[in-house]
């Protein structure tokens, strides 16, 4: 029972550690569309300036001029980003935002906590052995985070950045966001599979097997090992994977397309 309560506490408590990470995110989609609006706008403001005014003869009604609709091809097209920018952005992600380190600072405590210790531990070996699980989790989370928002949308020319969907309703919106964890755009503009994120999320959770340990689950009375919570190998590997993933396409709804912190915080 203690260890459901953990397996259940844990994806609620992950998602406090993306709210500060989501509301910077959300400051950079709002700087990034002020300044596509600036520059799109001051184009048709010339435009009006430049255009005469339309005659109106006496004595007759005047008869509006219908206002032209922009071509698809006269819309402002944002660049694709270069491969330094998206490493440099790879780096924030992994390394300069809260959530880099509150969430395996959580992932760490409640793995430790459902850790059986031996008997004799004091408290000091139980924080060291805290300190050693935050490193691993830091170092799992890390490379997903360089590998899927950096090094591979380089390689493989995608966009790093959600993209807001721009439909209308609750449901459309959250199919698309929670889409997004699996099909994102490439630099050519076209919808392609997420190759970058899946591949960091899968490189990240196997090279962990390198440095993971499985925990134990339940003692006997003597203090020996009866029974281990299994970490390594190929079922933990997949099905962290798949956690990962699933995390992906829950921050996309709740932060990245619904902005739920700014909701929270009434933030303008």
């Amino acid at each position: 029972m203690k260890l459901v309560r953990i397996s259940l506490a844990v994806p609620l408590l992950l998602l406090v550690s993306v709210l500060a990470t989501a509301t910077v995110r959300a400051q950079q989609t709002d700087s990034a569309t002020a300044e596509l609006t600036t520059g799109s706008s001051q184009p048709s403001n010339q435009a009006g300036a430049a255009a005469p005014a339309p005659q109106v003869q006496s004595g007759t009604a005047a008869t509006p001029t219908p206002t032209p609709t922009p071509s698809p091809a006269s819309q402002p097209v944002t660049a694709p980003m270069t491969a330094k920018e998206k490493l440099h952005y790879g780096f924030y992600e992994t390394f300069l935002t809260p959530g880099a380190y509150l969430g395996p600072a959580v992932n760490a405590y409640f793995v430790e906590r459902s850790d059986v210790k031996a008997l004799g531990k004091t408290g000091e070996d139980k924080f060291a052995d805290g300190l050693s699980r935050f490193g691993r989790a830091f170092a799992t989370r890390a490379s997903a985070e360089l590998l899927g928002t950096g090094v591979f949308p380089a390689l493989f020319k995608q966009n790093p950045i959600y993209e807001k969907s721009g439909k209308q309703g609750f449901m459309p919106r959250a199919a698309y966001a929670a889409s997004r964890a699996l099909v994102t755009s490439g630099d050519n503009g076209k919808t392609q599979p997420n190759f970058s994120r899946l591949l960091g999320n899968l490189t990240s959770v196997s090279m962990a097997n390198l440095y993971e340990r499985d925990t134990v689950e339940r003692r006997d009375r003597f203090g020996r090992v009866a029974e281990y919570h299994r970490r390594v190998g190929v079922r933990p590997t997949l099905e962290a994977f798949a956690i990962d993933t699933a995390f992906d396409a829950l921050t996309h709804v709740l932060f990245d397309e619904f902005n739920i912190v700014k909701k929270l915080l009434k933030v303008p």
